[in-house]
């Protein structure tokens, strides 16, 4: 499907009041007004900003009934349980709350529940075969625990005190729990509903370092600084597709420069296992090599090993859980790129199935712990919501992934009759149904996605940031747009588009990749061009080319590159 390309048009004297006061680049303040930076001061905030610019936590309800359970359970050396998801987002939350508990001494435990045996979230099983034989006096949940009534009934039953935190919506009543810290409750008046599981329980670390404080609980060991853990917050955003504005950019911010400078032992391994070059790691690398070989653990093997990487200080069990992890994303790569394969070469059988505008796709052998992924790839390639499911004990059981301009929570909710439980976010979901509801789901699935979604907005969009000559590009401008990173969800990388460019040179590079020298006025510049088909040659000439600009760090020697995101109308020579 062909995309729309949307150029930008800026207020006129925005652009030029950004300009002159910042005395920057034409084409940054014309990214800078595209972001609603509406003067000099909020753009100098923006470039500058820091941890000291997060919004208070003190609108989250429940915070402080949490702290104080905490600190009750420190005072008393009760035995506490971190339970987390399977999920990057998860995982990362996990490991920082294990992390600061152990600081402050406690005797603190994880339990991540594996992928396909146990399913997502707190269950009474865990209740019963995981806390009560452990003897757990409280149990605090990282990014899942919202929907959890049952457990929470049955812990409270056994006398154990739950903490909820958590990011999903609620679309039911509130669990029972001690505490619930969730942006979603109806009553949180907090405006930090973007956060990611990760970033919910780092604001309750924020408030209990400031509980402990007041409590004189500083005066034994050193009071923490907590922008060396913002690492895991960064990962667990990124992981979740989370906006990276507001707090969300501040996190994602400081802890692209912990793993930048200081990186704990587990990523340092995991970095030299992506081959990634230390010190140049940005939020795209977070998204597309490291992100994928922590998921991997709980997608092929168990979560555990993730977390385990990420909290050992030991630098030989570190390098043994990256290169495992390294294997187990191999291995996930396979079988998701012959699920996708499947999947495409279904739908091109079958193109009358292109013509609804969401995708529900079932079956009985598929690998549930790639059908997320898959989602996200056959959404992106067909431009519309899809749902990925495949049969385990009964019941269909699967991921749904969406697209610009519709609300997936929201559209499962108004299927949440057929549906036999779901839960997640505007963007990504999990659900089950049971296999005489599939039909029926599907179908009301997809009137719901018609609704919403008309010929126009189901089209892919190319919003280009500004026209950008070549000639126009310079250091200055590869510099000045560094300093807006990371870039990411709702603050993406800026697109620039220019005209009729000439193809001076090219050849190829690995598999599906091609180096290119572009001229356009007598200036040249070189581009890169990804997953394009190796057998085509480029045309002599292009009528309109969309790009992005990034240094090249190879070999440590910084040289301006484009990288090509889309070509139009070839002209041929």
């Amino acid at each position: 499907m062909e995309p729309l390309w949307e150029i930008q048009r800026p207020d006129p004297a925005l652009l030029d009041h950004l300009q002159q006061n910042l005395s920057c680049h034409p084409a940054t303040a014309a990214v800078l007004a595209n972001r609603q930076i509406v003067d000099a001061e909020q753009a100098r905030c923006f470039i500058s900003d820091g941890l000291g610019q997060l919004p208070d936590p003190f609108d989250l309800v429940d915070l402080e009934r949490a702290a104080q359970r905490i600190y009750t359970a420190l005072k008393k050396n009760e035995s506490i349980l971190i339970f987390g998801d399977y999920d990057v987002d998860g995982i990362t939350a996990t490991a920082l709350m294990v992390q600061f508990l152990a600081y402050l001494g406690a005797r603190v435990d994880y339990y991540v529940p594996h992928r396909t045996r146990e399913g997502y979230g707190l269950k009474p099983i865990h209740i019963e075969s995981v806390a009560v034989p452990r003897k757990i006096d409280l149990i605090i949940t990282v990014d899942c625990g919202s929907t959890a009534l049952e457990a929470l009934k049955l812990a409270a039953a056994a006398g154990i005190d739950v903490i909820v935190t958590d990011h999903h919506r609620i679309d039911e009543e509130l669990p029972p729990a001690l505490a619930l810290i969730n942006p979603h409750r109806p009553d949180c008046p907090s405006g930090l509903e973007l956060l990611s599981g990760a970033g919910v329980a780092f604001y309750l670390l924020i408030f209990l370092r400031k509980y402990l404080r007041e409590h004189q609980f500083w005066t034994t060991r050193p009071e923490p600084a907590l922008k060396a853990i913002c690492d895991l917050t960064a990962l667990g955003t990124v992981a979740d597709m989370m906006p990276l504005s507001g707090a969300n950019r501040l996190l994602v911010k400081a802890g692209l420069e912990i793993i930048n400078g200081q990186p704990r032992m587990g990523l340092k391994a995991l970095m030299r296992a992506s081959r990634l070059v230390p010190g140049t790691v940005d939020a795209e690398d977070l998204a597309f090599r490291l992100i994928p070989r922590l998921n991997a653990a709980g997608r092929m093997g168990h979560a555990n090993s993730a977390v385990r990487l990420l909290i050992t200080p030991r630098q030989d069990q570190a390098e043994h859980l990256a290169q495992n992890l390294d294997k187990l994303n191999q291995q996930r790569q396979q079988v998701e790129g012959k699920l996708v394969a499947d999947i495409i070469t279904h739908l091109e059988a079958n193109p009358a199935m292109l013509k609804f505008p969401a995708l529900v796709l079932a079956d009985t052998g598929w690998h549930e712990g790639v059908l997320g992924i898959a989602a996200s790839r056959v959404a992106r390639r067909f431009h519309r919501p899809v749902v990925i499911m495949t049969l385990r004990d009964g019941l269909y059981r699967g991921s749904a992934r969406s697209i610009a301009g519709f609300d997936l929570f929201n559209g499962l909710v108004a299927c949440q009759a057929d549906l036999a439980a779901f839960g997640g976010h505007s963007m990504a979901a999990g659900l089950q149904v049971a296999p005489d509801k599939l039909d029926v789901f599907r179908e009301h699935f997809q009137n719901v996605a018609a609704r919403k979604l008309d010929g126009e907005n189901n089209r892919p969009v190319l919003t280009i940031d500004a026209e950008l000559p070549l000639n126009q590009i310079d250091r200055r401008l590869f510099d000045e747009l560094e300093l807006l990173q990371p870039f990411g969800h709702q603050n993406p990388q800026p697109l620039f588009m220019t005209r009729d460019v000439t193809v001076a040179s090219h050849r190829k590079m690995g598999k599906g990749h091609r180096r290119m020298v572009l001229e356009q006025n007598g200036a040249t510049m070189e581009a890169l061009h990804f997953n394009i088909d190796p057998r085509h040659k480029p045309p002599r000439r292009m009528a309109q080319i969309a790009f992005q600009l990034k240094w090249n760090n190879w070999r440590g020697a910084d040289r301006p590159q484009i990288l090509l995101k889309a070509v139009e109308f070839p002209i041929a020579s």
